[in-house]
């Protein structure tokens, strides 16, 4: 189901009853510089499509799975620029074959007629899987790993695009990297967020 868009730290997006800021956010010294908003959590079918896009390469799911970061858009209505998909190392990307983020991308960009860009933001280091790393061992991966182009993206409006929020860390390095480009205002979007299971207080 659907995240309740009233239920969300009003910085990350994660799941909050009542509102207000999540766990993460409280923590943080100062705002994150970018507002993130998913569809849903990450589990059940949309997990299992979500794993099937992005590593059996079922490609074709990528404009289903679209249709739910236009609604999500549609709901915001934000003011954009520019759309930058999450950009892979050139080592993940030569694994995979694609960019996930930015299949997810395209047909948001068609339909609202924004431009898309590939270039103006890149991953110049290859991190290690963010996978069972803390929220500080995610950003300390990431810290350095995105160069901008700030004749791309400065005065701008961005909306960033991925497939899964977990922590917020490469969102919010992203944004930090753009921002000190230039860029306006930072938005993201992503299709699923992982939450917590309270009893074990792992990530899912």
């Amino acid at each position: 189901p659907p995240i309740d868009q009233r239920q969300i730290c009003r910085y990350c997006g994660y799941p909050v009853a009542g509102g207000g800021l999540c766990f993460r956010c409280i923590e943080l010294a100062s705002p994150p510089p970018v507002t993130i908003r998913s569809y849903t959590t990450y589990q059940g079918p949309v997990r299992e499509a979500i794993h099937r896009f992005k590593y059996q390469k079922d490609i074709a799911l990528c404009e289903s799975l679209a249709i739910y970061l236009i609604e999500l858009f549609n709901r915001y209505k934000w003011e954009v620029d520019l759309i930058l998909p999450v950009p892979l190392s050139k080592e993940r990307k030569k694994e995979r074959g694609y960019n996930q983020s930015f299949l997810l991308a395209r047909p948001l960009s068609l339909h609202f007629m924004l431009p898309i860009s590939t270039k103006a933001i890149s991953r110049t280091i290859h991190t290690n899987t963010q996978v069972g790393l803390s929220a500080q061992q995610r950003m300390e991966n990431l810290t350095q790993a995105f160069q901008a182009q700030p004749s791309l993206v400065a005065g701008k409006r961005i909306l960033l695009i991925d497939d899964v929020a977990t922590t917020s860390s490469t969102l919010t390095a992203i944004a930090r990297t753009l921002v000190g480009a230039g860029a306006k205002q930072i938005f993201a979007l992503t299709l699923a967020r992982s939450v917590l299971q309270s009893h074990t207080h792992q990530e899912v």
